[in-house]
């Protein structure tokens, strides 16, 4: 291993004894802001992770009630799990998320054209949402910052 001063000057505060150097605790403070602002996103992914699996026309989802509440509760349970950064809510939020961008698109072209009625356009507008709401969420649940968040 090279002695310290062969390194040259950028490298010598590594091997110096004393306090770190003063950009240390820049980012100290660059960390705890994006822990600040992660958490945040969390909170707000806990909070809004209901809108996209309960998103129908009120034609549909007044006959389904009790999916909707089943679904709240879900929610609810995942939105508990998020808060306290439980490892195990963020990948059942990645698989609800999923699952329901997957049913969302298995089902589009079977419910929303009929030959004797046309195209049901509420139906689509709200599938084509939940679809997109779904993928802002697991776009931003599964950022590595976020990943780390939930590690630590």
């Amino acid at each position: 291993m090279p002695w310290p001063h062969s390194l040259g000057p950028q490298f010598a505060s590594l091997y110096a004894p004393g306090p770190p150097p003063e950009s240390s605790s820049t980012l100290v403070c660059v960390v705890k802001a994006m822990k600040r602002s992660e958490s945040r996103g969390i909170q707000l992914v806990a909070v809004l992770q209901l809108v996209p699996l309960a998103l129908f026309p009120w034609s549909v989802s007044v006959g389904s009630l009790v999916a909707i509440f089943v679904l709240a509760l879900l929610c609810g349970f995942l939105g508990w799990a998020l808060f306290n950064r439980k490892p195990w809510g963020r990948t059942l939020t990645i698989f609800v998320q999923g699952f329901n961008i997957i049913v969302r698109i298995i089902t589009l072209f079977a419910n929303v054209y009929e030959a004797e009625r046309g195209a049901d356009v509420p139906l689509l507008v709200t599938y084509v949402a939940s679809g997109v709401l779904s993928w802002l969420i697991l776009s931003y649940i599964d950022r590595s910052e976020v990943q780390l968040t939930f590690q630590s």
